[in-house]
């Protein structure tokens, strides 16, 4: 994360933007891997894995409660305006925003854990494929845009929307193709078919999240509020 290039005439201001950084960008961390971990886990159809990510969600959910409380603190204390106020805002909606990618890896990871506590389930008849796919450019679009977060990135940030929407396309591709594959016979198969459905959902929303992020970039550095600006930022 880098360091904001304001600087106040009080030394403590300073540090609380800072310690509000630092928790943003850890917690950005944290949910990556999370999101990383809970494909993995569904990949491998590891339980261990997924009991893992099931249970750092609490970690998630605590960083969330911090800095919201640092935010609050901030804002009673200094009254932050302009670029201050600016960046204050950015990481509450982004930390918001996190959070709630976090809970869609969660879902994933449950996924997992039902598909191993349900010996009536066998994961190999499950039509995952898609899923990974879209799982794969979930985890890139995350991934690009933490780093447009890390930088204040502009550019990147805008890049996003392309991204978002490779993913969004993905998403509407696979659900067509399961609605519309093999007859499905029995409660079994429709059930397979609905678990998928809301995985695939998950990781729409994940790039849906990953929009918002990239919006905050752009509202932080150029003070314009972009949303709903579709398909591109041609005013940003």
């Amino acid at each position: 994360m880098n360091d904001r290039k304001e600087t106040h005439i009080l030394h403590s201001v300073d540090k609380e933007f800072k310690c509000l950084q630092t928790l943003r960008s850890k917690m950005a961390e944290l949910v990556f891997s999370q999101l990383c971990h809970s494909l993995e886990s569904l990949k491998k159809f590891d339980p261990n894995l997924a009991e893992q990510v099931i249970q750092r969600e609490r970690e998630v959910n605590q960083f969330e409660v911090r800095t919201d409380s640092e935010i609050l603190t901030i804002l009673a204390r200094h009254c932050p305006v302009a670029g201050d106020l600016r960046f204050v805002m950015a990481t509450s909606k982004s930390i918001n925003d996190l959070e709630r990618i976090g809970d869609e890896a969660a879902k994933i990871a449950n996924f997992v854990m039902f598909l191993h506590t349900d010996g009536d389930h066998d994961p190999a008849t499950y039509p995952l494929d898609d899923v990974y796919a879209v799982g794969d450019l979930a985890i890139t679009t995350l991934r690009h845009v933490l780093q447009a977060v890390a930088e204040n990135d502009v550019e990147k940030a805008k890049a996003i929307r392309h991204e978002q929407k490779t993913l969004n396309n993905q998403f509407k591709a696979s659900v067509h193709r399961l609605m519309n594959g093999p007859k499905q016979n029995n409660d079994y198969q429709v059930s397979s078919s609905v678990q998928v459905v809301l995985i695939l959902k998950a990781l729409e929303r994940v790039g849906d999240h990953a929009q918002n992020l990239a919006e905050s970039v752009i509202f932080l550095v150029t003070g314009e509020d972009v949303r709903h600006r579709y398909p591109d930022y041609k005013h940003a």
